[in-house]
């Protein structure tokens, strides 16, 4: 992903939250030029949270479901998943577009979702 100013990340998590997480609600928490923290509230249990510094490169969205983290993907240390079979291991992982991340974001949120409301 090439580290962007925050409002074009901001944009783009938009763009991209919409067509793969139509439900999502958003929350701004902080929008400066340094960072970017937000939530994506997907149910009364469930939100991606979102976080982007560019002067750091840091950028980080993980799923959380009853206030723990069950899915993430993040590049501190080096660019890695949180599986959801064990979301506190680090999968190294190839450098994701801004897309695959969020793609990723509503496969896990879909099944965790349905394992939830006990369907196969």
């Amino acid at each position: 992903m090439n580290f962007l100013p925050v409002d074009s990340v901001l944009a783009d998590a938009r763009v991209l939250a919409e067509r793969l997480l139509p439900k999502g609600l958003w929350e701004i928490q902080e929008a400066s030029s340094l960072r970017l923290k937000a939530r994506i509230v997907l149910s009364q249990e469930a939100f991606v949270s979102l976080f982007y510094a560019p002067r750091t490169r840091r950028l980080d969205l993980s799923l959380i479901l009853s206030g723990r983290r069950t899915f993430g993907i993040d590049n501190l240390g080096g660019w890695h998943c949180h599986p959801t079979s064990n979301p506190a291991h680090h999968n190294p992982t190839n450098e994701p577009s801004l897309s695959e991340i969020f793609s990723e974001m509503g496969k896990a949120f879909a099944e965790q979702h349905l394992e939830r409301r006990g369907q196969p």
